[in-house]
C-alpha cells in the first residue's frame, strides 16, 4: 500500500490515506459492455464528433420528436447515447 499525505482541513495537522497500490504498466481490462453502455448520456457536441454530424442537427432530432433530451442544468443537456445510435440506424435508407 502506498501512504499519501493530505492535509485536513479542521486543523493544521496532516492525515494519512491508505490507498492500495497498483504494479505499474498493468492496466485493468474494461469490459466490452462498459464501452457500450446503453444508459450512457453525452452532450450534443460528443454525438456530433461521433458521427459526422452537426450539433445542431442533434438539437433539430429532439425538436422533432425523434429522440428525448434530458435537461441536466439549465445549460447542460444530455442525450442517451443508445437512443440516438438506434434512430441513426432506424433512418438509414
Amino acid at each position: 500500500m502506498t501512504d499519501h499525505v493530505a492535509p485536513s482541513r479542521e486543523n493544521s495537522s496532516t492525515t494519512v490515506v491508505s490507498i492500495p497500490a497498483t504494479p505499474a504498466g498493468i492496466l485493468t481490462p474494461v469490459p466490452a459492455q462498459s464501452l457500450r453502455d446503453p444508459a450512457r448520456f453525452v452532450k450534443a457536441r460528443i454525438i456530433s464528433v461521433r458521427y459526422g454530424i452537426c450539433s445542431k442537427t442533434v438539437f433539430r432530432w429532439a425538436d422533432a420528436g425523434f429522440i428525448h433530451r434530458h435537461k441536466v442544468t439549465a445549460r447542460t443537456v444530455l442525450f442517451d447515447v443508445a437512443e440516438v445510435e438506434e434512430f441513426i440506424r432506424s433512418a438509414r435508407v
